[in-house]
């Protein structure tokens, strides 16, 4: 049957009350940013991070800002397929099922293509694309399983689109990732799960504070000169902000987008990539 949301009320499209998300990458930066909000918006959350500490400090951060929510750290590395099998079941096992799985782990590198390091390479491939398709691969296999309209939202780049000078890894990734999601989309959404992709633009969290090359690898005169560059280029004039992620994951997962699928949300501030 058709879902109909014609006559449903706009707080009841939003309400993600009843459903469980699990977070990747959920312990800092956009990944925490989306775990606090997805709470807020009642799910149950579980906030899955290489970094237990940072997983920890989401879970207590999420029982302060919302009381009575339900959530739950768990360690996980993205790059391990058997870590993430067991996050699917750990999850399944402690909430029933999952009905939400954002994927925002990342990692960065910088290098010429002449001399760009093999180890780099790998490393970067295997968190940001190889991570991408275990985590929505053990998303799909539990909500298949559970036999759940769920959704899986990736988030990618808008550097996938129009590339990036030496950040080869990050951007071919990020590319193949939209790849995936298309692919997905198409398999899933006979059984009613949607997958949806997320490119934000410069976004002013730690990570992309101090990624290598970038205003952490500069002295305080060259840093500024750099983010004074990039937020020229943004049509609203600044940085996006983890939250701005956050809330457009909220709206992808949501009932409010019930209709989007196999599609790319750019949360980018108007980014002028020429």
């Amino acid at each position: 049957m058709t879902p109909d949301f014609t006559g449903v009320a706009l707080p009841d499209l939003w309400s993600l009350d009843g459903r469980v998300a699990v977070v990747t990458g959920g312990g800092s930066g956009m990944g925490q940013a989306t775990s606090l909000r997805l709470a807020e918006a009642g799910a149950a959350t579980v906030v899955a991070d290489i970094d237990p500490a940072k997983a920890a400090e989401t879970a207590a951060l999420i029982g302060k800002r919302t009381p009575g929510a339900r959530t739950v750290p768990v360690t996980v590395d993205v790059t391990d397929p058997a870590s993430v099998r067991a996050l699917g079941d750990a999850a399944a096992e402690r909430f029933g099922g999952i009905d939400i799985w954002v994927n925002t782990a990342w990692l960065s590198s910088s290098g010429g293509i002449a001399d760009y390091p093999d180890e780099m390479w790998r490393q970067g491939i295997a968190v940001n694309l190889d991570g991408s398709f275990y985590t929505a691969r053990e998303a799909a296999r539990q909500m298949l399983a559970g036999g759940r309209r769920g959704v899986i939202i990736l988030v990618t780049s808008g550097s996938a689109h129009h590339g990036r000078a030496r950040r080869y890894q990050y951007v071919a990734a990020k590319h193949g990732t939209l790849g995936l999601v298309k692919s997905l989309a198409l398999e899933l959404g006979p059984a009613g799960i949607r997958v949806v992709a997320i490119a934000p633009a410069a976004t002013d969290t730690p990570g992309f504070r101090i990624a290598p090359g970038r205003f952490g690898g500069a002295d305080a005169e060259q840093a500024r000169k750099l983010l004074d560059e990039t937020i020229a280029k943004m049509a609203l004039g600044r940085l996006g902000q983890a939250d701005d992620i956050a809330r457009a994951a909220v709206f992808a997962a949501s009932d409010m987008a019930a209709f989007i699928t196999g599609s790319t949300i750019h949360v980018d501030g108007g980014v002028d990539a020429s």
